[in-house]
């Protein structure tokens, strides 16, 4: 609670400091809004979203004061616009829909984490390992159960390399082609193979599948206990 009072007040100071430097160096139609603007749009991408409402319903009120001084205190012969009244409810109508964006942006991205975080305290409960990579072959997540099976710690393999820990044994670039391969594979099917992770001597079957499209396509895979009964399909020949 304090800490967001404290991001509250700042950014109202900081607009109140802006609002009296612009309007001294540069008294235009849109240069306050403008650089309100880019202010929260920065917010949106850190802040929680009742946070960044509250700072935009101050930063309309500001804005407001901006074009009306502006309007008013002028030349009349440098005013942009022919109507006053017109100009103020178009630099305002503006801000507003930035507002609007800025607002959607937090929420989205508030919603999108704990998204996030919903799954990955659903994988952290599965009983066996659990690892996500992306298209470049870096492991992005693990589960807990990976330190109870192979004795390692899951944010030790955040940001390594997939082969590195899963294929050991296969020569790098054998290991990426097969890799590649798998991450390329467009049915999302899930596949069975026989992987030998963490430098182990007996080899792990492992249900894998795709997920996503584009940059936010992963690979899961799920390490299976070494009496499974899968099949083998993709391995070192």
């Amino acid at each position: 609670m304090r800490s967001s009072t404290l991001k509250l007040l700042s950014a109202l100071a900081l607009g109140l400091l802006m609002l009296d430097i612009f309007d001294q160096l540069n008294v235009s139609a849109m240069s306050y809004p403008v650089c309100l603007s880019i202010v929260l749009m920065g917010i949106s991408l850190r802040q929680k979203p009742k946070l960044v409402l509250t700072i935009s319903l101050f930063y309309i009120v500001l804005v407001a004061f901006s074009s009306l001084y502006f309007l008013y205190h002028s030349n009349p012969y440098h005013v942009p616009f022919p109507n006053r009244l017109f100009g103020l409810a178009q630099r305002e109508g503006v801000f507003i829909v930035v507002c609007a964006m800025a607002v959607y942006i937090s929420s989205y991205r508030r919603a999108s984490e704990q998204m996030l975080a919903d799954l990955e305290k659903t994988f952290s409960k599965i009983p066996v390992p659990v690892i996500m990579s992306d298209g470049a072959g870096f492991i992005t997540y693990a589960n807990d159960s990976l330190r109870t099976s192979f004795k390692y710690m899951p944010q030790d393999l955040i940001g390594k390399r997939y082969t590195d820990f899963l294929m050991p044994g296969i020569a790098e670039g054998k290991a990426m082609r097969y890799y590649i391969e798998i991450f390329g594979d467009d049915t999302n099917q899930p596949k069975e193979i026989d992987l030998v992770p963490f430098g182990e001597t007996v080899p792990n079957s492992a249900r894998i599948i795709c997920h996503g499209d584009g940059y936010k396509r992963s690979l899961i895979t799920v390490l299976q206990p070494q009496d499974s009964t899968l099949k083998p399909v993709f391995q070192e020949r």
